[in-house]
């Protein structure tokens, strides 16, 4: 290989997900998947954008994430890490609009920014979009292909360009170099899954046979995937001081107790006692990886069953252990496939959503706070019952591919980081919202219900 050759390198294990669902959905052009993490930031100062285009450059420089690109895109595709990039900068000027018509092309800005296709070969894989809407007032839109950067990764961006920014304003000195690079933690965690603990048996006794149909009722109205609604909702004082309390009886966290009661509602909803909620983790074990750029969440499937003879105590308990037991058996996604899905090799691309019933997660903990243990690794309306929420699929699409389509905006709750309430979202295309308010109404009544009474046994609906 001569020397200006790229050098090869596979995807680190912890971005094995993200790609898989990228190619599963756009399978000739993954970068066209408009699977991206994204930041809004309003500055109150004025910003030169060539020290903006500098400082971006030091920030690149850094972090071997932001200088990747793809060499190809199938299953198992190959990437490199280039020795710089030119920064992806566009600045927008909308100081000579008034204030409405600001307001409608920073809006039309977002979203399009939310929902940017990316050239995997050509790169980068990121791009910053300066609006300039007075001489006091700037807005920041920074969008990142989920395969390169996670959540976490965005602050770490944004902590990072400060730094670089007030440097070279002469403000402050260079930062230190970083700890470690992506590449690095890849490797680690390469070397980590060579080690064989039992992981495959694991999650293909916890997770066959495989969930079937969604337990929401689909109306089933286009195949917009990019539809967005949400569904914002919070608990009363009093409640989220309950659910402290059932955490500590429980000794786990508000997380997991939160989790048990959605656990609880679905099973009352669909008469399915048995149901898994797909969650992730943070994958930033160990100090030095805070404070790098890259995809490090690893999912974990948390098989969980309902029986109205125990208390809510016991289903917190239930769900401590298979959280627990989850990051414990903690493995990349083409692990997990392999083992619940003898012919995923001759599938692929093989999406992640088939294996969960539902989707549960905390929302990304601020920087400089700690995550929870379990956590690093996230008046009622009537019951439904289970026929008032037994999917029906269009009789003119093809079946094998609708459910995938629709548990792609499938309803997930997302859990403030503050354990305080939270947001559902869903795909407006195929959820009515009526459904989902009557979702969120019974979920807050159970929280409420079970949390200041964790003793007594839950009932036959799934609450007491």
């Amino acid at each position: 290989m001569s020397s200006g050759a790229p050098t090869p390198l596979a995807l680190a294990p912890s971005q094995e997900t993200v790609w898989e669902f990228t190619k599963y959905f756009a399978p000739d052009d993954p970068g066209q998947a408009k699977f991206n993490v994204v930041q809004t930031v309003e500055l109150d100062v004025d910003l030169d954008s060539e020290v903006l285009a500098a400082a971006l450059a030091d920030v690149a420089a850094r972090h071997d994430s932001l200088r990747t690109r793809f060499l190809s895109t199938g299953c198992d595709p190959w990437i490199r890490v280039d020795p710089a990039v030119e920064p992806p900068l566009r600045v927008v000027d909308l100081r000579g609009l008034a204030g409405d018509e600001q307001e409608r092309d920073l809006a039309e800005l977002a979203f399009s920014e939310r929902y940017r296709d990316f050239d995997l070969l050509a790169g980068p894989l990121w791009q910053v979009t300066l609006v300039r809407l007075a001489a006091d007032r700037n807005i920041l839109l920074v969008c990142m292909f989920h395969v390169i950067a996670d959540g976490w990764s965005i602050s770490v961006f944004l902590d990072d360009l400060d730094a670089a920014y007030r440097t070279r304003s002469g403000l402050r000195p260079p930062q230190p170099p970083p700890v470690i690079g992506f590449q690095e933690v890849a490797e680690r965690q390469r070397r980590l899954r060579d080690r064989t603990n039992g992981r495959a048996a694991y999650w293909r006794a916890a997770l066959t046979p495989l969930p079937g149909p969604l337990p929401f009722p689909v109306e089933h109205r286009s195949t917009d995937l990019q539809g967005e609604g949400q569904y914002r909702f919070s608990l009363p004082p009093e409640v989220a001081d309950a659910v402290r309390t059932v955490a500590t009886t429980a000794r786990t966290t508000p997380f997991t107790v939160l989790l048990a009661a959605y656990h609880l509602v679905l099973a009352g909803r669909t008469g399915q006692r048995r149901l898994v909620l797909g969650s992730t983790t943070l994958g930033r074990d160990t100090p030095d990886s805070t404070g790098v750029i890259g995809q490090f969440t690893t999912n974990i499937y948390l098989p969980l069953s309902a029986d109205p003879g125990r208390s809510f105590l016991e289903h917190v308990a239930t769900a401590h252990r298979a959280n627990v037991d989850a990051l414990r058996h903690a493995a990349s996604f083409t692990e997990i496939a392999d083992a619940v899905n003898p012919t995923f090799r001759q599938q692929r691309p093989w999406p992640f959503i088939h294996l969960f019933d539902a989707w549960f997660q905390s929302a990304v903990p601020a920087r400089g706070t700690v995550p929870e243990e379990g956590e690093r690794a996230t008046a009622a309306p009537p019951d439904g019952g289970a026929e008032s929420v037994r999917p029906e699929w269009s009789p003119t699409a093809p079946p094998e591919r609708i459910p995938l389509w629709i548990r792609r905006g499938a309803p997930g709750v997302v859990i403030d980081a503050d354990r305080r309430g939270g947001v559902l979202l869903y795909n407006p295309s195929f959820f009515r919202q009526e459904m989902v308010a009557e979702l969120v109404g019974q979920y807050q009544s159970a929280v409420a219900t079970l949390a200041v009474a964790p003793t007594r046994p839950v009932g036959p609906t799934g609450l007491l």
